[in-house]
């Protein structure tokens, strides 16, 4: 069994000018979006995303692909394997549209190990995320009166977690 789902957003030009006239201080952006997404019979994931001019917060290209595979293992036992990557290409993280806050592009591999009963009545599994360690900053912004006062132009940020390993057991009753 498989499923693709596709979805289009457009905007005009002269759409986009009544919403930025109505917004004293907007950037001039035309924004165009397309998203794909396709699963396939064994749980693969292939998701894709373009969005047309710049943006804050708004990578020009993002994607991910996943799969996932499980098998018999002995007369009662599941192995499943899972892994997806995700990339995104470079994006400004901050809502004024600073180009000192442009986030490089990234690519990011997870994975799951996962060991359990047929009945699938409990699993264990090991867990790993952000395998490439990548430091993504996903949203910045200028410190509140750092240039002002004391002449340091400064930036806050939020940053995605850092690589990380997790083990997980599951008991369904």
């Amino acid at each position: 069994r498989g499923r693709i789902n596709a979805s289009a957003l457009y905007t005009s030009q002269a759409q986009w000018e009544q919403i930025k006239d109505a917004l004293e201080g907007a950037a001039q952006t035309l924004i165009s979006e397309i998203r794909i997404e396709a699963v396939g019979r064994q749980g693969a994931l292939v998701s894709f995303s373009f969005v047309g001019d710049r943006n804050q917060l708004a990578p020009e290209l993002t994607a991910v692909v996943g799969a996932q595979y499980g098998m018999s293992v002995g007369s009662n036992l599941r192995l499943t394997f899972a892994a997806d990557v995700v990339y995104s290409s470079e994006f400004l993280t901050s809502l004024t549209l600073d180009p000192a806050t442009q986030q490089d592009a990234f690519t990011k591999v997870n994975a799951r190990v996962a060991l359990g009963g047929e009945s699938q009545q409990w699993e264990v599994a090991l867990i790993g995320r952000n395998l490439t360690d990548e430091t993504v900053v996903g949203y910045s912004g200028d410190t509140p009166l750092s240039n002002r006062l004391f002449g340091a132009r400064s930036y806050y940020g939020f940053v995605d977690p850092p690589l990380g390993v997790a083990l997980e057991a599951s008991y369904r009753f």
